[in-house]
């Protein structure tokens, strides 16, 4: 009798730890999946920045993700954000979440990043009145560019995000080049 109860009770026990550990694997992945959606929404570079860590930690941590979960991480995210589609990134790295620890992915989503951000700096300037207003807002942008590309992007071999982000400056009336110390 004893032994029956205490195999029931572990039973109990190690079902509710894998369900759990599921709810846990499902949880993430919604995480993920809200975070690459900020990724491709934020113009602040901060935010930016704290976010792709933190996508990059739940894209090792879900690695070897069940199709199940993929799918009800997806049901809980339509759910909560019903007027939203899953953007293609989203099902790109829902479908291979370790690929964010590719560094030319990391390149192209922070090139992505600044050319957002320089949208919206060319609408500021543009409703703006005063040369010195419009002149700060300048200069903000090209500070970014240089934490932009001195940060992650500051090699040789990141040439064709170094050009977009060039023509993103030009586009507001920056000029200038890129010089490698290598």
């Amino acid at each position: 009798m004893w032994i029956f109860i205490i195999l029931t009770i572990l039973g109990i026990f190690f079902s509710a730890n894998k369900k759990s550990k599921r709810q846990n694997v499902c949880g993430k992945t919604f995480q993920l999946l809200e975070t690459i959606s900020i990724l491709e929404k934020t113009t602040k570079y901060e935010i930016w920045k704290s976010r792709y860590s933190f996508a990059l930690k739940l894209g090792k941590e879900l690695s070897n993700i069940s199709q199940h979960d993929k799918e009800s991480a997806k049901k809980i995210y339509f759910e909560k954000y019903s007027q939203q589609e899953l953007s293609f990134r989203q099902h790109a790295i829902l479908e291979q979440p370790d690929a964010l620890s590719n560094l030319y992915l990391m390149a192209e989503m922070e090139t992505e990043f600044f050319i957002h951000f320089c949208d919206e700096i060319r609408e500021e300037i543009a409703s703006l009145k005063t040369d010195a207003a419009k002149q700060r807002r300048i200069y903000k942008t090209l500070e970014l560019a240089k934490q932009v590309m001195e940060g992650d992007l500051n090699d040789k071999k990141f040439q064709k995000y170094h050009k977009v982000i060039i023509e993103q400056l030009q586009s507001i009336g920056i000029n200038g080049s890129v010089n490698y110390n290598s």
